[in-house]
């Protein structure tokens, strides 16, 4: 098998959110050869970097892994989506950038999983940041990452004050800590473009002699010699090359990926294993499980006097917003997916339990593809903010082509279920409270008729989204059972770390594609602390 005739300090396996990051860190010290190397293309295509482009890539199977799932609720097929190009999923989210609660890290904290504070925490954000509404104790500017917030809008306003009508403080910065609130969301936007972490974090270091990034080449496995992680096998463009490692190699591709690749690498559940004829490296049967992933249920209503953003995305309306869009690089075309975000609790509590989202333009839910509807209308979203529920990813057999067993749980756990009960009682009610009241005509989906704990659950298993925010299936934790230590080294392993979602021992409170750009940030201060740790 062809061998590189190059040998890194630090290989990492997949260009995604974190994974750009860590290439940023890292391949600062020129001493330090890196390689970063990613499955999907260049990022390339001009729909990667205009905001409403994101619907396009979705349905494109070169830029987007397209995964079948089992919902394990309701025993039902979809198809799970990811990004596949440099920046990952963030070239194709939709863009929404919230931070985790301080609490949240309190939870790993009191789990055992320490080092990862909110002072910590709050550090790596400010670090990764340049927000548009300057630096305080919180926020950060000069960072590689520009963040910008949504410009208000007539009916977002009136959600905006429904919403304090029910008790949710109004906020310029909805990522405040004490997250109970409302306000328009934070985005990686800037001036009409998207900020994916490749645009931020990798190229304006792309040329560092030291960093060496290449792209459509699939990871098949972590080499090892004993339990010493010593390089990577990957595929590109049918052949085979080894890539060698002197330092750490490092699975950043994903809550789904990075455990499939432990488990071609021999390090998974045993018994799994050896079903598919992979020798073990090491028995780490909680590789894959432990699977978090928001579900939301989508609520839409109709608007008067054909409000909000359809008449401007269909028909000469959209002929009209991209002039407005190539000129000025405004307008809906410029706006990520969501205008508004909220957090609140379902049970009177002061620490938010939900999260919702919302932009007056609506789909038509009778079309198998995204259609805008004609006539004006408000989404919302939401979805339990912590889901205690666990799903699982397994392969299926040794090779890279093999498809993963994904097997998604959102509402195996009652808590969960009450939860989304009063996420549907909360939004109705808020639809009822003025100003919004009188901006809306009725609710279209999932309609009226749709009452109960019950009901409502189905109707976010069946007609809900899958939020794409997997977390926990390679999650650190304080027992020799658990998948990695708290430093995000793989337990049984040397020279080995898991660094992305899947690292994650719990969920986070909301979005998590900022949560796991500070966590790169953080695990490279780890990562340098210990390579000077070695060399002293």
């Amino acid at each position: 098998m062809p061998t590189s005739d190059q040998s890194y300090d630090y290989i990492i396996v997949g260009a995604g959110a974190a994974g750009c990051v860590l290439a940023y860190r890292l391949s600062a010290d020129p001493a330090i050869k890196v390689l970063l190397v990613e499955a999907g293309p260049e990022d390339r295509n001009p729909l990667i970097h205009f905001p409403r482009g994101l619907v396009k890539l979705m349905a494109d199977p070169r830029h987007c892994w397209q995964m079948p799932a089992t919902v394990s609720d309701r025993n039902v097929s979809e198809i799970w989506l990811r990004g596949k190009m440099l920046g990952g999923s963030s070239s194709i989210n939709g863009m929404i950038y919230v931070r985790a609660q301080p609490e949240d890290y309190a939870d790993w904290a009191a789990a055992g999983v320490t080092g990862w504070e909110w002072d910590v925490m709050r550090e790596a954000y400010r670090a990764i940041e340049n927000h548009e509404l300057g630096a305080d104790d919180v926020r950060g500017t000069g960072g590689p990452l520009n963040v910008s917030v949504t410009k208000p809008n007539p009916v977002c306003d009136a959600l905006v004050a429904a919403a304090a009508a029910m008790g949710l403080p109004a906020r310029q910065d909805v990522n405040r800590p004490g997250q109970k609130g409302v306000g328009y969301s934070a985005r990686t936007v800037w001036k009409g473009l998207r900020v994916s972490a490749a645009k931020a974090f990798l190229k304006p270091v792309r040329k560092r002699p030291n960093l060496t990034v290449v792209t459509d080449t699939l990871t098949r496995r972590v080499l090892f010699d004993g339990t010493l992680a010593v390089g990577i096998e990957c595929v590109s463009g049918g052949h085979d090359i080894v890539y060698r490692c002197r330092g750490e190699v490092i699975l950043s591709a994903g809550a789904i990926h990075s455990p499939a690749i432990l488990q071609r690498s021999g390090i998974g559940p045993s018994g799994l294993l050896s079903t598919h004829g992979i020798p073990v490296v090491v028995n780490s049967p909680r590789v894959g499980e432990n699977m978090r992933e928001h579900r939301s249920i989508q609520f839409q209503f109709r608007l008067r006097g054909n409000r909000g953003y359809n008449r401007w995305m269909r028909g000469p309306g959209l002929l009209v917003s991209g002039l407005q869009y190539l000129l000025l690089r405004k307008g809906p075309l410029a706006q990520a997916a969501f205008d508004v975000v909220g957090f609140f609790s379902t049970e009177g509590r002061e620490r938010p339990d939900a999260q919702f989202l919302a932009t007056p333009m609506t789909l038509d839910q009778s079309e198998r593809l995204p259609v805008v509807e004609k006539d004006g209308g408000l989404l919302i979203i939401a979805y339990p903010a912590r889901p205690t529920s666990q799903g699982s990813v397994a392969i299926t057999g040794a090779s890279e082509n093999a498809p993963l067993d994904i097997r998604g749980s959102f509402m195996a756990n009652p808590e969960d279920r009450k939860v989304m009960g009063g996420i549907a009682t909360f939004l109705r009610e808020m639809s009822r409270k003025e100003p919004l009241a009188s901006l809306i005509s009725h609710e279209t989906h999932p309609g009226p008729a749709i009452e109960g704990e019950d009901a409502i659950v189905r109707a976010a298993s069946d007609g809900g989204y899958c939020g794409y925010h997997a977390v926990g299936t390679c999650a650190m934790g304080p027992s020799e059972g658990d998948v990695l230590d708290n430093r995000l080294c793989v337990r049984g392993a040397e020279q080995l770390r898991v660094i992305d979602n899947s690292a994650m021992p719990q969920m986070v409170s909301g979005n998590t594609n900022a949560p796991v750009m500070a966590l790169a940030w953080r695990a490279a201060d780890l990562l340098l602390a210990d390579r000077a740790a070695q060399q002293a």
